[in-house]
């Protein structure tokens, strides 16, 4: 069979979760699937609306017949409007939109609700990224069992390498983490991400973590947390994104990685900290607890007194403690793997063969 896979989303400069993905996805199935041709669709990303419901919907169709595909693996979700072109595979992260509508403007409430009443009504198969994704597709809309799967992301290889010391000196001079413990976020660009809260809590007890950093990665865009910090408070640092080799480096560098979102489809940033050997502290969530279920390492993300007990209790543990802490995350990585996750997909998309 022929299979089709939107890869648009690997275009654009910076990579997060999804395109992490797509990347790791592809990988692991190109070395285990030598019966399937899979052909990568990548029209030109551009930052307009327009263009690109033009591509998803339009130009899209004229690649599956130009290659003659069999199955079309919607890797952003989106599938083509008009008459099915092929078989559809449909990949569903989160409906966020759905859930905590608040948090979503009226027109980006109905663009993604209309592209998610395409997807049930065309879908061959819609995969879920966990359990509770699959559960809310349920929830609120109308789906049959036998067209939804779950298929949970696996751990990013990458973050299995050391660092050597000689770079690891070098990310600690460049941030003044020299010496204090560091407590490490990667992931802060929108409101359910909550880091506004961890802010809070630092800002609120800084006798406690005046001699400690914070350090909040990724889009954060400085206005947007800037206003939360006290000018007069050094120890908490706003950061943008950063190269991929530096990530892996304040991982293994942090003291505690924390993960306070409100919402999420899974929690990709929990396996790759724990693949560092960075102890993790994490919202007490539907899809954090199907990764997680050591109830010491979940918070309630909306206590902010719980939040700074479970960071000051981290932060003191012994070393033999931390040891049995890490050595519990291996049996967490076994159970997602991208070759896991290859392998069923692979299987999803042979059981549509005709």
């Amino acid at each position: 069979m022929k299979i089709g896979i939107n890869t648009r989303l690997l275009q654009e400069k910076h990579h997060t979760g999804i395109q992490s993905c797509i990347v790791n996805l592809y990988e692991n199935i190109s070395s285990i699937d030598k019966s399937n041709e899979y052909i990568f669709l990548n029209g030109r990303q551009k930052n307009n609306r327009l263009t690109n419901a033009l591509y998803n919907n339009l130009l899209i169709r004229n690649e599956i017949k130009k290659f003659k595909i069999d199955i079309f693996h919607a890797t952003n979700s989106i599938l083509p409007l008009g008459p099915k072109a092929c078989r559809y595979v449909s990949t569903i992260y989160d409906l966020g939109f759905k859930t905590i509508p608040r948090w979503s403007p009226k027109i980006e409430i109905a663009y993604y609700d209309f592209v998610f009443k395409n997807i049930i009504e065309k879908a061959d198969l819609i995969v879920a990224i966990s359990s509770f994704t699959k559960d809310e597709i349920k929830k609120y809309y109308k789906v049959e069992e036998s067209r939804l799967a779950v298929v949970p992301p696996g751990t990013d290889n990458f973050y299995l390498e050391k660092e050597t010391d000689d770079y690891l000196n070098e990310i600690r001079k460049k941030y003044n983490l020299s010496g204090r413990k560091t407590i490490f976020i990667n992931s802060a660009h929108c409101h359910r991400k909550n880091v506004d809260s961890i802010i809070k809590v630092f800002t609120d007890n800084y006798g406690y973590f005046k001699d400690k950093r914070l350090i909040i990665c990724g889009a954060v865009g400085k206005t947007t947390f800037q206003s939360l910090v006290n000018p007069r408070i050094n120890n908490i640092i706003l950061t943008n994104y950063v190269p991929k080799k530096e990530l892996r480096a304040l991982y293994q560098i942090a003291d505690i990685f924390i993960y306070p979102s409100l919402y999420e489809g899974f929690g990709l940033p929990l396996l790759e900290a724990m693949a560092s050997d960075c102890p993790v502290l994490a919202s007490n969530i539907p899809p954090v607890r199907e990764i997680i279920s050591n109830e010491n390492l979940l918070f309630d993300p909306l206590n902010l007194d719980e939040i700074y007990e479970k960071i000051k209790n981290c932060l003191d543990i012994e070393n033999k403690e931390k040891q049995i802490l890490l050595y519990s995350y291996k049996d967490i990585l076994k159970r997602f793997t991208w070759q896991k996750a290859a392998e069923k997909m692979i299987n999803i998309f042979n059981s549509l063969k005709t």
